[in-house]
């Protein structure tokens, strides 16, 4: 997340010089360590902040590009920063071919194979309780639950974060709600092995094809 004013990005080249918050250990650091190879950037090249849960930094102008969750922070921090009469933007890895996929349900190869049942039922109560969430026909349902845990948050700003929700979980219409993008699972793997995160090469045609394939849910 970035004010428009401060800084454009065009291009990854345009990270050079800037002040980058990011979350040293998280994922963010990983997707930023990426980014700046692919510009042919070191981390001489840049400011690296390190970031923890208090916004004030970016907030300061201290930081100018801050890691956010799109659908949780992003349409908090933007309506704050609106009310000052403040313009935001985001910068989305993805749209510069770097896609790294998280927050994913995982279970034991032993798991798998001694309780298929029981993983078949758990995926299908799961997919089927995000269908339900994420249809629009639910929707004031899912806000009214929202509201119930998190009273505190503006019904117009649950209703923004629903709405990303929806496009990050389900980013393609024609592709069933938890289908596995095996192309983002593969750039994961490069990544985390080029960044010594993997010590060795993992067979993931062979995950894909093993017990309950194709449908998982879906990874940021």
């Amino acid at each position: 997340m970035y004010r428009p004013e401060e800084m454009r990005i065009g291009n990854l080249a345009d990270l050079q010089g800037k002040v980058i918050g990011v979350t040293f250990g998280g994922n963010d650091e990983t997707i930023m360590n990426t980014l700046l190879a692919e510009a042919g950037l070191g981390s001489s090249d840049v400011t690296l902040f390190s970031v923890r849960y208090d916004y004030t930094p970016f907030y300061r102008r201290q930081v100018q590009l801050w890691p956010v969750y799109r659908n949780a922070q992003g349409p908090l921090i933007e309506a704050q920063l609106g009310k000052a009469g403040e313009k935001t933007a985001f910068f989305n890895p993805a749209e510069f071919g770097v896609k790294f996929v998280a927050n994913c349900v995982v279970t034991e190869s032993r798991t798998l194979t001694e309780k298929p049942e029981v993983v078949k039922r758990f995926l299908a109560g799961l997919l089927a309780g995000w269908q339900q969430a994420l249809d629009p026909k639910n929707q004031e349902e899912a806000i009214q639950t929202l509201q119930k845990y998190d009273p505190d948050t503006p019904r117009p700003i649950l209703e923004e974060q629903l709405r990303i929700t929806r496009e990050l979980i389900q980013p393609n219409a024609a592709h069933a709600i938890g289908t596995i993008d095996e192309k983002g699972w593969e750039q994961t793997e490069k990544i985390m092995r080029a960044q010594k995160q993997l010590p060795v090469e993992v067979d993931l045609k062979a995950i894909f094809r093993h017990g309950v394939k194709s449908r998982t849910t879906i990874c940021e």
